[in-house]
């Protein structure tokens, strides 16, 4: 079993943590010219089925820490205690947490999700089902998790235009991505 990183913004992150997301995509980067009929391989950058994945994500320290860089704290003991932005960890008291440091600089042994991979393919984003919307938790909050998910479909085109369509990978432009799937965490 090898250990991948992937971001995930605090949205994602409490949708994971109530147990509602179950599935990440992410844009396929360079974009495949030809996919289908080719037998083109692709390496997936977030593993195969029987991986983990270590979630990073909006983190902070204690303020006493915050002219150090994420590589030189430490996961010892004496290290410093963790604060997530998406909740959760360490409380501490008024004026005494640091600065909130970007996901992607969050250290290995800073992250508290460890999903495993159970599944991986390839689509086009506009491939997505109303299921597969609400296995990325999505969710309206008008109805409950367990109704029918095309209701959030609206969302959904708008939280991946957010994320990828200054980049060039909106919802319009149907990019091909990877979609990996793990297992539902209990909350």
């Amino acid at each position: 079993m090898k250990e991948y990183p992937i971001l995930f913004s605090g949205e994602e992150v409490r949708a994971y943590l109530d147990g509602r997301k179950t599935q990440a995509r992410r844009v396929i980067r360079p974009q495949p010219v030809d996919v289908g009929g080719t037998g083109l391989y692709i390496q997936c950058p977030y593993g195969q089925p029987g991986d983990r994945l270590w979630v990073r994500e909006t983190w902070a320290v204690s303020s006493g820490f915050d002219s150090y860089p994420p590589r030189i704290l430490t996961s010892a003991a004496s290290g410093p205690q963790i604060a997530y932005e998406a909740g959760g960890g360490f409380e501490f008291h008024p004026g005494e947490r640091g600065r909130w440091r970007r996901s992607i600089h969050m250290p290995r042994w800073a992250s508290r999700l460890t999903p495993d991979v159970t599944a991986v393919r390839v689509e086009q984003v506009q491939e997505i089902t109303p299921e597969d919307i609400c296995g990325e938790g999505v969710w309206n909050p008008a109805h409950s998790v367990d109704e029918d998910c095309s209701q959030v479909h609206e969302a959904w085109v708008d939280v991946w235009d957010k994320i990828n369509a200054k980049r060039g990978y909106g919802w319009d432009a149907n990019p091909w991505i990877w979609v990996i799937e793990f297992p539902r965490r209990i909350a």
